[in-house]
């Protein structure tokens, strides 16, 4: 009850940032801009964001395919929308919790070896937004002189995500010590369930060992997955707002980030928000880049809403 609460509070949040920057936008002139939008570059880049997507399912296939032979792709992909389109509604895409055990019921994964995919594959992401951000804060700051509060939410923002991403390698790396800590933990609260706890745990760290196997792979597939995600949004903004492409990328990964830190559910309003006033102090007109930002964003929520409800559909199909 109490993370529904926090949960609704969070998305209710993000709805005010979005009303306040549309009202200070102007409606109308948003209206106006969007109307103009380029239908050729919006459809491209919808459908590169689609192939990101898919590419994104092959990362966890490459993870399940070490452990498990039989793994077929055509029913892991329904599952990876599922879950993509839950962790779009989640503060700090917490949802991906159900993902190991959707995959275990739905592909036959082990619970332990789902937690270590969906570990790898935040924590490649993680690192990749960090080491990104840097860049595009760097290019940023040459660019244009930032205000004093940008730079206070940048490095705050850059601060969380480095300490996520720090837990996340320490409780990869440091099998003692989560050991130690689950056994305390479950002493206090779940001492009927420390056993069957521990063996997941277990089967958690022996799957991160597999996982290491192919991991050059992984990385591969990482980078080019953020390649097409990259190219995917300056497709949508530039369909809305003409501007230079590094500009629209060093916005991009920067707001990204403050989404993120924020914990708000798909960083709505957040990232949007953040986007639009540093783009505009490049382009100089924040209802364009507002349109722009607003646009990019739900008309990607329409394509991660639409893949997910038709594969809870269509696995829904396939248990009944």
């Amino acid at each position: 009850m109490r993370k529904t609460i926090i949960n609704l509070l969070l998305l209710l949040l993000g709805l005010c940032i979005l009303a306040l920057m549309v009202f200070w936008a102007g409606p109308v002139k948003i209206w106006s801009a969007s109307k103009k939008a380029n239908a050729v570059f919006m459809v491209s880049g919808l459908l590169i964001f689609v192939f990101y997507l898919f590419m994104r399912s092959l990362r966890w296939y490459v993870m399940l395919k070490a452990t498990k032979d039989d793994i077929k792709l055509k029913e892991l992909i329904p599952v990876y929308f599922l879950n993509f389109m839950i962790s779009n509604i989640t503060p700090g895409r917490s949802g991906e919790v159900a993902a190991p055990f959707l995959m275990k019921r739905h592909v036959g994964s082990s619970t332990g070896m789902g937690f270590s995919v969906v570990l790898v594959d935040r924590i490649l992401d993680i690192l990749f937004i960090v080491g990104m951000a840097i860049l595009g804060f760097i290019y940023y700051i040459l660019s244009t002189d930032l205000p004093q509060s940008i730079n206070v939410a940048f490095y705050i923002a850059i601060a969380v995500l480095m300490a996520m991403a720090g837990i996340m390698i320490m409780a990869t790396l440091w099998q003692k010590g989560a050991s130690a800590f689950l056994i305390a933990f479950t002493n206090l609260f779940f001492r009927k369930r420390q056993k069957q706890l521990l063996e997941g745990l277990n089967s958690f760290y022996d799957g991160l060992k597999i996982v290491g196997k192919v991991m050059p792979t992984l990385i591969a597939y990482a980078i080019l997955s953020w390649v097409l995600l990259g190219i995917s949004y300056f497709l949508r903004i530039r369909a809305v707002l003409y501007s230079p492409l590094l500009p629209i990328m060093s916005c991009w990964i920067i707001s990204m980030c403050i989404g993120m830190a924020s914990f708000i559910p798909s960083g709505l309003g957040s990232s949007q928000a953040s986007f639009a006033y540093l783009l505009s102090l490049i382009a100089g007109d924040f209802a364009h880049a507002t349109a722009a930002a607003l646009v990019a964003k739900f008309v990607a929520l329409i394509v991660i809403f639409a893949l997910g409800l038709g594969s809870l559909l269509l696995i829904r199909r396939k248990l009944t």
